[in-house]
């Protein structure tokens, strides 16, 4: 996108009613935003965050439950509208904006601030369709629609297929576990919680031995660990750990229930559905910084769609990740990856456990792996997608 002055910000004070419209009733707003406005009684975004924050609040008010939310809503976008509709950049003695780039503005001129204003939105829309081969070959408006798009909406530019088969997903040791976990709790007669919340021991190890297990991995970890609590089992916990999210599973005194909501997808033909909800809940809703002790790099989560759609495009053959990691991330992704990252860490790694190890676990893509004497460390080097990732993804970007 074309930004006049994209490290400038518009702040804006939201009075109580409008905090608590976006706090309380909201699903479209980006998380991040929502988590400044919960500690502060104004919103400062940049450009850049303005054109998908008015997106949002536009699709809040379609939907609003009542007119009167709606009416909030409307106010707000209208008068967030107006104000970044035009902010001038710093100007030079004679009153152009000197950081605008020459190209823009060479052989114009404008009679009025409107003009001006009407030949950049020009500008900025040719732009915006234009191919960028920094982005895939995508336009700017189609990146836009790929991260910003609604994964409930069958409508929008990332689509999932919830008619998946058994069979289909029979090579997802994700999906497996998840089964077996819920149809084991189900059969549960005797506790399954401790007091803090986690899986007792004797259910841990019973499920160490029904899960589905990497080459050589649970025979490393009974090698290490004599006695298995839920936290030393981290694929165990992850399991917990997301079907709590996606609320299939709850605690209650010393049992973890398996809710209706669970049993019902757990029916046959249920799979795709299944597998569709274990998969945006794991993607969206999950934190995935929580899979490693690196830094938060919320960027990388917020544009995962755009590395699915890259993946889709590059895997089709064996491609070694670092080859990978220039091309199914953003460029402003890869910078704040840069800056964000200590200098001893690499990207790589950060693909490895956020992207690349959650979609093998899915089935979604197979791995080749660098040869190491411990199992639960080897460090994949080759990826390759498999017949499900395009059984179950699908994108449309018309733009």
């Amino acid at each position: 996108m074309i930004h006049l002055d994209p490290d400038r910000y518009l702040t804006v004070s939201l009075i109580s009613k409008e905090r608590k419209a976006l706090l309380e009733h909201t699903t479209a707003v980006d998380s991040s935003i929502l988590e400044n406005i919960r500690y502060s009684s104004s919103i400062s975004l940049t450009e850049f965050e303005m054109e998908p924050f008015l997106t949002a609040l536009e699709y809040e008010i379609q939907r609003a439950p009542t007119p009167k939310r709606a009416k909030i809503l409307r106010r707000l976008r209208e008068r967030l509208a107006a104000l970044s509709n035009f902010r001038p950049a710093p100007t030079d003695s004679v009153g152009l904006a000197s950081s605008l780039p020459e190209d823009m503005l060479a052989g114009w001129q404008f009679d009025s601030l409107a003009d001006l204003n009407r030949h950049l939105r020009n500008q900025m829309d040719a732009h915006n369709r234009r191919p960028d081969p920094e982005m895939g070959g995508l336009s700017p408006s189609q990146v836009s629609l790929l991260i910003h798009s609604d994964w409930d909406d069958p409508d929008e530019a990332l689509r999932f297929n919830d008619y998946l088969s058994p069979s289909d997903v029979a090579g997802s040791r994700f999906y497996q576990n998840v089964r077996v976990f819920l149809e084991s709790l189900l059969n549960e007669e005797e506790s399954t919680a401790t007091a803090k919340g986690n899986l007792n021991r004797r259910f841990v190890r019973l499920m160490t031995e029904k899960m589905q297990w990497p080459a050589g991995d649970l025979e490393e970890l009974q090698s290490v660990c004599k006695v298995l609590n839920e936290q030393d089992v981290f694929a165990l916990h992850i399991v917990r750990v997301i079907c709590a999210c996606a609320s299939l599973i709850v605690r209650w005194k010393t049992k973890f229930l398996v809710t209706k909501k669970a049993k019902d997808l757990l029916a046959e033909g249920k799979a795709g559905q299944l597998f569709t909800l274990l998969f945006k809940t794991y993607m969206r809703k999950f934190n995935l910084a929580y899979l490693d002790r690196l830094p938060p790099c919320h960027c990388l989560q917020a544009t995962i769609a755009y590395s699915l759609y890259r993946l889709a495009a590059l895997t089709s053959e064996w491609r070694s990740i670092d080859s990978l990691v220039p091309n199914i991330l953003l460029p402003k992704v890869r910078q704040d990856i840069t800056k964000e990252l200590p200098s001893l860490v690499e990207p790589e790694w950060l693909i490895r456990a956020r992207i690349i190890r959650p979609l093998e676990d899915f089935g979604l893509l197979e791995c080749a792996y660098q040869d190491r004497d411990i199992p639960l460390i080897r460090m994949p080097n080759k990826v390759k997608k498999t017949d499900l990732f395009d059984k179950f993804l699908a994108f449309s970007l018309d733009a």
